[in-house]
């Protein structure tokens, strides 16, 4: 049984359909290197010229090791991912610069309340201040 299969290989067929197979195979692999060249080189309509900000925005994001690196031409998609990737790191850090900042207004106003400090008491001082100081200036016009 060995012996026929390796007979029926020897057959003219075989041998063109094995040469047409090892030929769409290299084919395929010329393909695949092309398309991994075209995916390094990132040349085609969908890149950009990246400015000196979108080039600190792709290292911030971490897809490339420094400024240096970044090509002139980028894939538009990076460049909106490290963008998108910024924004929400900003978004981040502002929610927690404003929740630390209120944190910190509550117990200021907490102190102030136990000393007894408040915008009314302030309001009323600045009011009593204001009327003295226009007596004060009429009473030296009535003078003269």
């Amino acid at each position: 049984m060995a012996q026929n299969m390796k007979n029926v290989s020897k057959l003219p067929i075989f041998s063109q359909i094995r040469r047409s197979i090892s030929s769409t195979a290299a084919k395929c692999k010329e393909l695949n290197a092309l398309n991994a060249q075209a995916a390094t080189e990132e040349i085609g309509h969908h890149t950009v010229v990246v400015t000196n900000f979108q080039k600190r925005l792709l290292v911030l994001a971490k897809k490339y090791s420094n400024i240096s690196e970044v090509p002139e031409r980028v894939s538009l998609d990076k460049v909106h991912r490290a963008q998108d990737l910024f924004r929400i790191r900003m978004a981040t850090y502002s929610l927690g610069f404003v929740t630390i900042g209120a944190l910190i207004m509550i117990i200021s106003g907490k102190n102030a309340a136990l000393r007894g400090d408040s915008v009314e008491h302030r309001s009323e001082e600045w009011h009593q201040d204001w009327e003295k100081k226009h007596a004060a200036e009429i009473a030296a016009k009535k003078a003269h």
